[in-house]
């Protein structure tokens, strides 16, 4: 049978080459499955990409994965090669004309969300410093934090003014103040994966990897900045929502030998960076933990 387009891809026939390549799609998966010789499962849910498990002819469990083209994570297979499967899943080979990779599945593959939050916390210490044990080599392409930063300043700055001032001035000063005060990367700069939540780690075995990195290089304390905030929707809803972001910052800081008030600016910074659309529509969700993240 054929592969078709998921519902849940759909979306992105309102994005700049969106229809286009939903409409290459079914294409580029039937050429993959033929190249690596895969027999393919129904494909998981995912927001901007193909993935599918998948059996190879040697009867070799593997993840097929399609990619919507993105900046963002173009260069995901470049740190998964350097992460060589240390804190990450492995990559087996890649097609780059199609941004299509082929990974090793992991098994049982439950999601770290499927912890409680305590447990969650401690076992994801664990894979930063897993990962964060890949120095980035001198010609790794990863585009260095204190560029991306002063991007999503500016970009920030921006939207909140286009969108009328959705949320409190003075969040949006204290975000843009920490992140232009980031430099060049420093000598002990590491890959970072940037989207590092309970979604985006799996159980392989006896350990929890990650996968879907949106890597850069720069500083760890950025790193921690996507788990703050993570769970969005039970901090929106819950009494607690304090307390937990804060036990997050702390746990994570001290075990892992962060400065706290670093951690704690690129969580509220980097919240804010990412609140908002294409169309400069901001979503409550982030702007709430950026405000919880910012009373930590």
């Amino acid at each position: 049978m054929r592969p078709h387009v998921p519902e849940w891809l759909q979306w992105l026939r309102d994005e700049p080459g969106g229809a286009e390549w939903l409409a290459r799609l079914p294409g580029l998966v039937e050429e993959c499955a033929l190249a690596w010789e895969l027999n393919l499962e129904p494909p998981f849910r995912g927001e901007v990409s193909y993935v599918a498990a998948a059996v190879t002819s040697s009867g070799l469990e593997v993840v097929l994965k399609v990619s919507f083209p993105s900046t963002e994570s173009e260069h995901e297979p470049a740190a998964l090669r350097q992460w060589d499967g240390r804190g990450a899943v492995r990559l087996l080979d890649e097609d780059v004309d199609k941004q299509a990779l082929l990974l090793e599945r992991c098994r049982p593959g439950r999601l770290l969300w499927s912890v409680p939050e305590q447990e969650a916390t401690r076992e994801i210490a664990g894979v930063f410093e897993r990962l964060w044990t890949a120095d980035a080599s001198p010609d790794a392409p990863f585009q260095p934090l204190h560029r991306a930063a002063a991007v999503w300043c500016d970009h920030l700055t921006a939207a909140w003014t286009k969108a009328g001032a959705p949320f409190e001035l003075e969040l949006l000063e204290e975000a843009v103040a920490f992140m232009q005060t980031v430099g060049a990367p420093p000598g002990d700069s590491v890959v970072l994966h940037q989207d590092l939540h309970g979604g985006n780690v799996l159980r392989r075995g006896a350990e929890w990897v990650a996968i879907d990195p949106k890597p850069l290089v720069g500083e760890r304390a950025f790193d921690l900045a996507s788990f703050l905030r993570d769970r969005r929707d039970l901090l929106q809803k819950g009494p607690d929502s304090q307390e937990i972001v804060r036990g997050r910052l702390d746990y994570l800081c001290a075990r892992l030998g962060i400065d706290r008030e670093r951690a704690r600016g690129w969580g509220l910074g980097h919240a804010l960076a990412w609140s908002f659309d294409a169309e400069g529509r901001f979503y409550e969700d982030h702007i709430h933990a950026a405000r919880l993240v910012a009373r930590c």
